[in-house]
């Protein structure tokens, strides 16, 4: 009867250790994404992550800068993109810089005084707008223009021999000089003077 058990017991660990065999273990890939958030050399943000069979691309985000995607070879998986995975893999950010216009850019205007407008595809369109503010009177009979982009000037002082200068009138209101005028559109403005007794 030993024999009978130990050949019962024998028989139920190969099967055992056969069913055991059976699981098979998930393999893992390591997959490392260049975030490129730095635009100093060197200062990139490196992340790895492990995985089994697939990766999300999640958003990143940049300042100045629009996240496009994960490149891997020649394709870019924009944020929601799920990657299959099946070997290691090193992914890297797909960054393009959004145009701003720079202080300089919104004084730009053509020789007419024209508006200029820019586009940039996928993005806000900018229209650089400049406006025409003639000044009569600075000189006897003379009147001066000038091409400004909106926002808050400072009435400047201007010296004529014989005259005090008063400040810039639109027929309404006098603006002294140092005083502030907002400029949002097409300005005439007269500038006033008042004789000088001696």
């Amino acid at each position: 009867m030993s024999r009978k058990w130990f050949n019962a017991l024998l028989l139920l660990i190969i099967l055992l250790t056969a069913c055991g065999n059976n699981t098979q273990e998930t393999e893992s890939f390591t997959v490392t994404v260049n975030e490129g958030l730095s635009s100093e050399p060197g200062k990139d943000s490196i992340k790895t992550y492990t995985v089994e069979d697939s990766f999300v691309v999640r958003e990143l985000s940049r300042d100045g800068y629009d996240f496009l995607g994960l490149r891997y070879h020649n394709s870019v998986f924009p944020a929601g993109t799920r990657i299959a995975v099946s070997h290691d893999m090193m992914l890297t950010a797909v960054w393009d810089e959004i145009e701003t216009l720079t202080p300089e850019a919104d004084m730009l205007s053509d020789t007419d005084g024209e508006e200029i407008s820019t586009e940039s595809p996928d993005k806000a369109k900018w229209q650089l707008i400049d406006y025409e503010v003639t000044i009569n009177g600075i000189t006897p009979g003379g009147s001066q223009t000038y091409h400004l982009k909106p926002g808050t000037y400072e009435v400047p002082s201007y010296v004529r021999t014989g005259y005090a200068f008063l400040g810039l009138s639109d027929g309404n209101v006098l603006l002294y000089p140092g005083e502030s005028l907002f400029i949002d559109s097409d300005l005439d403005l007269n500038a006033e003077w008042q004789p000088l007794e001696y």
